[in-house]
């Protein structure tokens, strides 16, 4: 998980911009969201990508919706 984040920023660094706010928003909502799922299977180890994609999915899924894209 914090890799996902830490090569984002990498990739902006390199790039020479800053994530948008909204690149930054969405970034924080899935970190807290994988948390969660991790929390709720006791932190097992070796599920933090699946954590991540399941997390960014969920995010994806209900922009989607909001927006009427489903």
């Amino acid at each position: 998980m914090s890799e996902k984040i830490q090569n984002r920023e990498i990739q902006h660094d390199e790039a020479g911009e800053e994530p948008s706010l909204a690149e930054e928003v969405r970034d924080r909502w899935i970190a807290i969201a994988a948390y969660y799922r991790a929390a709720q299977r006791g932190f097992v180890e070796n599920h933090e990508l699946e954590d991540w994609v399941d997390a960014e999915n969920e995010f994806n899924e209900l922009m989607a919706n909001k927006t009427g894209q489903n």
